[in-house]
């Protein structure tokens, strides 16, 4: 049976890193994100200019996320109008039922579902192994563990966090590092709350006296840096290494398709 595997944690914290490490088809909840905009705007960086508060809005508002920061709205209602109109034309989006963007909190995970390479009429395939780099909300963990999925936390130290960011381009936020899992924050976008708050009730364990719920044989660390002091990796055992699992975990089970045409949508 071939493998489905889901990474959660913070921006920067190495997912795609990790991901790239397993002989895996890669798949991300943020594509249809990605191919809107394209359509919208052309081809524009990634690192333009409000571009990754675009992707958080048409994430949440097709989950139908309603609070202070995604409030009902005319611009909410616009931007829903046309994702709705644009949405067919992605590839091979015929299979999706575009209506349920904006009332579906797994509508993301539910297009993930329904279109390559999880389904298409290459059957190879089917028996990919798959790494999706993105799982953010409780209903995306929700979907993808009913749908069979296994899904690991992975984690860097905040130092490590900020160099990546900082290489990139990318303006650190030293607010949801302190973020107490305790409590609500004003400041951490919904879509970094679930892994900010594994990931500091996990790396600040004895500062904020929460137990992690988050189970450590399901946590990768991936960073050159020890964990920090007073967090309850450093007492502990049984989480991994990104070494450990690549190497527990990256087996493919998956046959390969020698001396065949490669898959014209994932290229297996």
């Amino acid at each position: 049976m071939a493998k489905r595997v889901a990474l959660a944690g913070r921006i920067r914290a190495g997912k795609d890193y990790v991901a790239g490490q397993l002989p895996f088809t890669k798949v991300s909840l943020s594509t249809p994100l990605e191919q809107l905009i394209r359509i919208i705007f052309g081809e524009v960086p990634r690192n333009s200019l409000g571009y990754r508060q675009l992707q958080q809005k048409i994430g949440q508002y097709g989950r139908g996320i309603i609070n202070q920061d995604y409030p009902l709205s005319p611009e909410r209602f616009a931007l829903t109008e046309a994702v709705r109109r644009i949405g067919p034309s992605i590839w091979d989006a015929g299979k999706v039922d575009w209506k349920r963007f904006g009332v579906d909190p797994k509508f993301w995970t539910y297009y993930l579902h329904q279109v390559p390479p999880v389904h298409n009429p290459n059957p190879r395939c089917e028996d990919r192994d798959l790494v999706l780099t993105n799982a953010r909300l409780e209903a995306d963990f929700e979907d993808l563990e009913e749908r069979g999925w296994d899904i690991y936390l992975v984690l860097c130290t905040w130092e490590t966090r900020y160099e990546r960011l900082e290489q990139l381009g990318e303006r650190p936020d030293r607010v949801s590092d302190i973020y107490d899992p305790r409590e609500e924050h004003d400041h951490v976008d919904i879509s970094e709350k679930v892994a900010t708050f594994a990931g500091n009730s996990i790396l600040y364990t004895d500062k904020f006296g929460v137990d992690p719920d988050w189970p450590l044989d399901r946590v990768i660390w991936n960073d050159d840096r020890d964990p920090p002091g007073g967090s309850i990796l450093a007492r502990s055992t049984g989480w991994l290494t990104t070494e450990d699992f690549v190497r527990t975990v990256g087996q493919t089970s998956a046959p390969v398709n020698e001396g065949k045409k490669a898959c014209p949508t994932c290229g297996c």
